[in-house]
């Protein structure tokens, strides 16, 4: 399968874009190198150009890390010029500012790899000046709080992807330590522990994107020495290599 144009946001999305959802509506914080603190929204079954939905309370930078339910959008990302362990978020269904949610366990930038269940949140990897992480922190969505200690993912990612079923949380591409990724991994979002093999991509990149169904898992696109436009996919359920999806 190959995609097809939606139509635009309201300003370019620069450095990344983090999205959330519902069943009904998408909600995309647009990074820009700490310039802009834009959030936009688009309505699902139509297609068209995205509207305002209100600021994030500080501007974004660089790699942004989001997830949700079909109520509440979570979002973290380092500041200008700073880490941050700041989680913000959003009421899916309604326009405003974001919120303070609490704090991660480790102020950290290029996190990318956030997932979620319809109960909690999970926030992994990273780095942080000259240390790279492999922690895996979570947080209950429906509440406000800092997050805690779910685990360690097989080692540490930056600019990584993630993606989730309703109990299952899949980590793929990024960097760990020094080179392109392709190793993907999963957690049962709704347990805490460490992160287990599930596979390989079909090609090792970084800063890709990750979306899924309930079922399929896609992984897009990314950095290999250039830019690619590779999508895979997975069976969130099964474990094993990810295949070409188009």
């Amino acid at each position: 399968a190959n995609f097809s144009d939606f139509g635009d946001l309201t300003v370019n999305g620069g450095d990344g874009v983090g999205a959330v959802s519902s069943k009904t509506r998408a909600v995309l914080a647009l990074s820009q190198d700490g310039s802009t603190n834009v959030i936009n929204y688009i309505t699902i079954a139509t297609t068209g150009n995205a509207d305002d939905f209100g600021d994030m309370s500080v501007n974004l930078k660089s790699t942004v890390a989001s997830s949700s339910n079909s109520i509440r959008g979570l979002i973290h990302s380092e500041h200008n010029p700073e880490d941050t362990d700041l989680i913000q978020y959003i009421t899916i269904a309604t326009t405003g500012n974001s919120a303070t949610f609490g704090n991660l366990s480790q102020a950290r930038q290029n996190l990318g790899m956030s997932c979620a269940s319809p109960t909690r949140a999970l926030f992994a990897g990273g780095r942080s000046g000259g240390t790279e992480y492999d922690i895996i922190d979570y947080v209950t969505i429906a509440s406000t709080g800092n997050a805690s200690d779910f685990g360690n993912l097989l080692s540490s990612v930056k600019f990584g992807a993630a993606l989730s079923s309703n109990t299952r949380g899949v980590f793929g591409t990024g960097v760990h330590p020094s080179s392109h990724a392709n190793t993907i991994q999963y957690v049962t979002i709704d347990t805490t522990g460490n992160a287990t093999d599930f596979g390989d991509l079909t090609v090792s990149r970084s800063k890709g994107a990750g979306t899924s169904s309930s079922t399929i898992g896609i992984f897009c696109g990314g950095l290999v020495t250039q830019r690619t436009d590779v999508v895979d996919q997975i069976t969130i359920a099964s474990v094993g290599n990810a295949s070409d999806f188009g």
